[in-house]
């Protein structure tokens, strides 16, 4: 169950931090 839990975690710093690096590099290529 912890290991499920800290996977969820994972997936959404990961979401998160995609997310911010789209919208950099599309303001870069602007």
């Amino acid at each position: 169950m912890s290991k499920q839990q800290g996977q969820g975690r994972k997936n959404t710093t990961s979401k998160g931090s995609d997310n911010n690096n789209k919208k950099t590099n599309s303001s870069a290529e602007d």
